[in-house]
């Protein structure tokens, strides 16, 4: 018995008319408070799951907007490049030409 037990006990006896079984009372008390915190438990595990649920299916069924675009390809260079080991050889300047156009 806890410190409390013989407080209601008392209580009850003194305004009862006749003989109060009290255990029976405390047992049943204690039997809703169990009930009661079994059942806030499992709300709150069903709460957290329905969230989690909620959020895949979110996730799965939305459409995105068609996606992320391809990346683009980089440009080829020209002709060959150059191999590991070799040196490439160097071209000389375009010479220039006067343009036909321009005046002397």
């Amino acid at each position: 018995m806890s410190d409390l037990e013989p407080v209601f006990m008392t209580a009850l006896r003194d305004r009862a008319d006749g003989d109060v079984r009290v255990e029976p009372l405390l047992d049943g008390a204690r039997r809703r408070g169990v009930r009661h915190r079994r059942n806030r438990r499992l709300a709150a595990i069903g709460g957290s799951v329905g969230a989690v649920a909620a959020v895949l299916a979110a996730t799965l069924l939305v459409p995105t907007g068609g996606g992320t675009p391809r990346p683009r390809r980089a440009p080829r260079r020209a002709r060959g490049r150059a191999r590991p080991g070799r040196r490439r050889r160097r071209r000389s300047a375009p010479a220039r030409r006067p343009c036909p156009a321009w005046p002397r």
